[in-house]
């Protein structure tokens, strides 16, 4: 066995080994500032402003010339709304107030999309 074939079939795996485990480490690094990020509560004033913030965008989508892309906005409109249902901490906080508006973009968007209705209309339900 030459020594160039030696070092090819050693120095491969090992440094394949190295890389994962210097990647592994960058990123247990990131998910530990996540984690601090995440166990904060937000005061109920920021949730106040976020939730400003997002009803202005809902009205802006609402009025938006389609384009064309009717189909593409009810589906973005939806995605956002899994976002802001999703967010436990606020929603505890300052409860589901957008979730209607959510559901007036959508159904004014696409109508005939209906496996989101099962996720929004109880949603709406109070």
């Amino acid at each position: 066995m030459s020594y160039k074939h030696f070092l090819a079939k050693i120095l491969a795996p090992v440094l394949a080994l190295s890389c994962s485990g210097v990647i592994t480490l960058l990123q247990l690094s990131k998910v530990a500032y996540i984690q601090a990020e995440i166990s904060q509560a937000k005061p109920r004033a920021v949730y106040l402003l976020e939730t400003e913030q997002e009803e202005a965008n809902l009205a802006l989508i609402k009025h938006l010339p389609n384009f064309g892309f009717d189909n593409l906005i009810a589906d973005w409109s939806f995605l956002r709304f899994l976002q802001y249902f999703g967010e436990s901490d606020a929603r505890q906080q300052i409860g589901y107030a957008l979730t209607p508006k959510y559901f007036e973009v959508f159904v004014s968007r696409n109508p005939q999309f209906i496996q989101p209705y099962k996720f929004m209309s109880p949603a709406t339900a109070a």
